[in-house]
């Protein structure tokens, strides 16, 4: 998730800033300093599409507003390359 001022948040499985497990949970497990949201539930049926899409704005709005932070801010992970 990388914000700026007059940008967009970005959402990404590759994106430093902002990461989403869409394999398993397991993989969110092993990489759980990196990934901000594990989506693996859409996969194992835990959970819908539409529910996931839910807590992933529910994320978007709370990392937007400040509320929180993503786990690449936490560790100083900033890979902007102009």
């Amino acid at each position: 998730m990388c914000l700026g001022g007059g940008s967009e948040p970005s959402v990404d499985t590759t994106d430093p800033m902002g990461r989403s497990a869409r394999e398993t949970s397991p993989l969110a497990q092993r990489m759980q300093d990196i990934i901000d949201i594990d989506t693996g539930a859409v996969i194992s049926g835990g959970s819908t599409i539409e529910e996931m899409g839910d807590a992933l704005l529910e994320r978007l709005v709370e990392v937007a507003s400040g509320q929180l932070r993503t786990k690449a801010e936490l560790l100083g992970q900033d890979d902007f390359i102009p």
